[in-house]
């Protein structure tokens, strides 16, 4: 994480591609399809005070190529989230929402072979999720100073 602020900290991702498929299988079964695709991911964490936190997170992923003769549309998502800790930073409680918009849609057209597909489809993206954790015990136990046989021999030396 970049820390772009004392409160907020912030990670981006930037990847580039260019695919060219290429093939002649015949007549009418040729493949020249050439897309360049770029994928961004963008993380943003803001500390509102020792115990509230949120978090910003989104992927947007350009057109692409899929299965070799599919070109697909663009898909994006954005997820949201937070965390409040309380009982003296033993308890948390983590509350989220993935996939805000429910954008992570696709779809792809694909024109080979005298077959003309226009799919799209889905998945269960937008989720909501709820966790409680809580740490039971002694929070300030000291690791024991282990003695071996090898610091009997150094101290002989």
């Amino acid at each position: 994480p970049l820390p772009l602020a004392k409160w907020w900290n912030g990670y981006l991702n930037f990847t580039l591609t260019h695919l060219h498929n290429s093939a002649d299988f015949g007549e009418g079964l040729v493949i020249d399809l050439r897309q360049t695709n770029y994928n961004v991911y963008m993380q943003n964490s803001f500390t509102v005070s020792k115990s509230l936190g949120f978090e910003v997170s989104g992927w947007y992923s350009g057109p692409g190529v899929w299965g070799g003769t599919f070109k697909n549309y663009p898909l994006w998502s954005l997820d949201l989230g937070m965390k409040k800790t309380f009982m003296d930073d033993k308890a948390a409680l983590r509350l989220s929402v993935g996939d805000v918009f429910w954008s992570s849609r696709w779809r792809g057209v694909s024109d080979y072979g005298g077959l003309y597909m226009d799919a799209k489809g889905g998945w269960e993206s937008r989720q909501f999720r709820a966790s409680f954790s809580y740490n039971f015990g002694n929070q300030n136990i000291k690791a024991r100073d282990r003695k071996t046989a090898s610091d009997d021999i150094k101290k002989r030396i």
